[in-house]
């Protein structure tokens, strides 16, 4: 990922974070799990920046999951939970 412009901030339990750009995405946060008894990844985490209104964080966040269903398919499982600072 480094080579393709992401920079390397720091890795911690066999998880890497990395900064750059994501799918036309700007400085994002992305973090990637390897298996711990192969080199394979097995979890990508893209954190975004701080948006100010849930309308275009909603409106990446379906984008993004979009693109990713159609390049590889319906995953075997999601979990998806959105929190509210308002109860």
């Amino acid at each position: 990922m480094e080579e393709n412009g992401f920079t390397h901030i720091s890795t911690e339990d066999g998880i890497a974070l990395l900064k750059g750009d994501f799918a036309s995405y700007k400085n994002c946060t992305v973090g990637v799990a390897r298996l711990k008894q192969k080199d394979l990844v097995s979890k990508i985490t893209v954190m975004f920046p701080v948006s100010d209104t849930w309308s275009y964080l909603w409106s990446n966040y379906s984008s993004l999951k979009e693109m990713l269903t159609e390049k590889y398919g319906e995953p075997s499982k999601c979990v998806e939970k959105f929190q509210s600072d308002k109860i």
